[in-house]
Parts: C-alpha cells; sequence; structure tokens
C-alpha cells in the first residue's frame, strides 16, 4: 500500500504526464532516461530512438532527476527544482538523536555520516539518506554547505570490495563495501571508536567492545585487562592493570591472574633425529621429523590425531601411537596469544 506521500507523489506524476503526453518533446530521440516537461521528479525510460510507448518514472524522495547525469540525484543538485512546490519534499521528520550535529549550524544542510544529510533547522536536525552512488560531501562551495554528491568525498567511496571503513565524519560509524560496490553504514556501542586496522568497535581508551562475559586480557598489551559484564543497561566494561612492583606481569586469561610472562614461553620443539614425537604443548598433536640429506637438516611437520584420541609416545626414538584421549590427563598446555616485547624475557 502506498503511503499518502508517495500517493500524492504518483498523482502529480501521472498528471503531468497525461497533460503532456500530447507534446512530441516527451518522444524517445534516443535510448536512456530523459526528463519530462513540468517536472523535475518524473523522467522517461526509453528503449531506444523512436520509441512511442516510454516508461513513465519517478524519483525517490528528497531526489530530483538530472538530465546531465540521466538519473535521480539530491535535489539540490539539480537547478530550477522548485521543491516547495513538492508536497512530499516539505515532510521531514525530526531526530532528536542527532541534534548534537547542528549544535554549531542551527541553519545549514550537514553530514551526520557517508550516507546521511541532516537539514538543521533552529538547531534541530532533519536528516534524509543519500542515493545509491551519492556521498554526503561537507562544504561543497557551489550549495554554501554540506550536499549529496556523486562520488565525493573519496573518502567515502568504496575502493576496495568487502571491506570495512571507518567514516569520515562519524569515528563511531564505519561502513561496509560490499561485492556490488554498495555502502552499508554502521556503528559502535556509544562510548566506542571503530578500529579500522583491527577491523573492530574499541572504546575511547582502546579496549575491544564487549560481546561476551568475563574477563580478558588487551592483547596489544596483555599488562592491561578488562571485565565485560551484562547489566540491565547493557555492557557494563571496566579496566584494571596489573602491579609491575615485582617485575613484568600480564594478565593469563586461562588462570585469571597477572603472572609472569616468561614463564608463558616454553620451549619450542627442534628435531634432532627422524621419527615422531610427542608436541610439548599440545598433547594431541606430534612431530614427524624426517631427513633432508641434501640441505643435512632436519624437516618437521605437525600432524594432530583424530578427535577423541591424543598421542603417546612409545619411547624416546620416535615410536608412538594416537590412542583414546583420558580427558584428566590430556590438557593443552596455554599458549598466550599476548604480544610480549622481544627483549622483555632475555
Amino acid at each position: 500500500m502506498k503511503t499518502p506521500q508517495r500517493a500524492i507523489l504518483f498523482v502529480i506524476l501521472k498528471i503531468v504526464l497525461t497533460e503532456s503526453s500530447g507534446s512530441p518533446r516527451l518522444s524517445c530521440e534516443k535510448a536512456g532516461n530523459h526528463s519530462v516537461p513540468g517536472s523535475c521528479t518524473a523522467y522517461l525510460e526509453c528503449s531506444g530512438a523512436g520509441n512511442s510507448n516510454p516508461k513513465p518514472k519517478s524519483c525517490e524522495l528528497h531526489q530530483a532527476f538530472s538530465p546531465f547525469l540521466g538519473r535521480c540525484v539530491e535535489e539540490t543538485l539539480v537547478k530550477g527544482c522548485n521543491v516547495t512546490l513538492r508536497f512530499a519534499d516539505r515532510i521531514q521528520v525530526h531526530v532528536p538523536s542527532l541534534d548534537p550535529i547542528c549544535a554549531d549550524a542551527p541553519n545549514e544542510y550537514m553530514c551526520a555520516n557517508c550516507k546521511t544529510l541532516v537539514n538543521c533547522i533552529d538547531g534541530k536536525a532533519y536528516p534524509s539518506a543519500c542515493g545509491s552512488g551519492d556521498f554526503c560531501y561537507n562544504k561543497y562551495e557551489s550549495f554554501g554547505s554540506s550536499v549529496c554528491y556523486p562520488g565525493l568525498p573519496k573518502s567515502c567511496v568504496c575502493s576496495e570490495q568487502e571491506v570495512f571503513y571507518r567514516d569520515f565524519y562519524d569515528k563511531e560509524g564505519f561502513f561496509l563495501c560490499d561485492k556490488f560496490g554498495e555502502t552499508h553504514m554502521h556503528r559502535c556501542p556509544e562510548g566506542h571508536v571503530f578500529d579500522q586496522e583491527k577491523v573492530q568497535c574499541k572504546s575511547v581508551s582502546g579496549l575491544p567492545a564487549c560481546v561476551t562475559p568475563g574477563m580478558f586480557a588487551l592483547l596489544e598489551d596483555c599488562s592491561r585487562y578488562y571485565a565485560c559484564i551484562v547489566t540491565e543497561d547493557g555492557w557494563l566494561q571496566h579496566e584494571f592493570s596489573c602491579s609491575q612492583a615485582h617485575g613484568p606481569a600480564m594478565y593469563n586469561e586461562e588462570s585469571g591472574q597477572c603472572e609472569d610472562p616468561c614463564n608463558w614461553m616454553l620451549p619450542d620443539f627442534e628435531c634432532v633425529e627422524e621419527g615422531r614425537f610427542a608436541d610439548p604443548l599440545d598433547c594431541r598433536k606430534f612431530y614427524v621429523c624426517t631427513r633432508d640429506a641434501a640441505a643435512d637438516t632436519f624437516r618437521k611437520v605437525s600432524r594432530q590425531c583424530p578427535e577423541g584420541y591424543e598421542w603417546e609416545q612409545i619411547v624416546r626414538d620416535g615410536t608412538g601411537r594416537c590412542v583414546p584421549m583420558e580427558s584428566e590427563k590430556c590438557k593443552p598446555s596455554y599458549v598466550t596469544q599476548c604480544q610480549i616485547p622481544q627483549n622483555l624475557c632475555t
């Protein structure tokens, strides 16, 4: 069912086309989209030259047809389009959450993000979405303020497909460029900003957004850790720091304590003879060591027992086998994902 505004717009378009149907100017001179005399929101879709049955089309709300581009664009880009006569375009919805954008611009157009243009009237925000291929262009001189514009600014345009980008205007916002080059806007939780390199929302202090309850180390700096708690008002996030009074300390998520990270650095297995040998870090895995005579070195290949089995080293000469796992006995050693400074434990 059409909304009243859309229904009125459709009737206006029908009247314009009906009144102009006898005019030779409505005939198709060539294939493509062509403007309709007397209307800046309607256009004709022509399949070819001489087509006597062109298809009437109408632009979406807040858009107008550009004869130069041959498509619908932001209405302010089409000169001479008298929007005051368009009933549908006079209907605007106030969105209080966007009012801060209008705090310093009480009566002009502003950009909320790459795809949202805000009409600021007496400090109140009346937003509208930019159409496909158009982006909110801030302070465009020809219009005196922001405007939805094709292909600008470049920071809002998808340069690669299937990639996330931080929004040019909103530090809490980001967008996904899909495989068709279309932009899909998203926003981080309140108090968080989008980290484009890590592709995640982080708090202003650099903590990742909470997605599950618990205590977690900040992997880039595990001397810091944080709690994620679910409350009635959403996530509560609180940061802690390990004391460095008695030497280097980092948070171990497995034990839930601040520990000396140098104790986490278990020795890596090195092949010194041929055979199959247990992985010292994971009881489910083993290494196959074979000698490369040409290079005079050993080749090491990691293998894992099937699900529900663990590696049993028979003797130290490289003989072993996979046996049913004893759940209480087989526990893979904790391997930290924290970034430990290179010279910390030397």
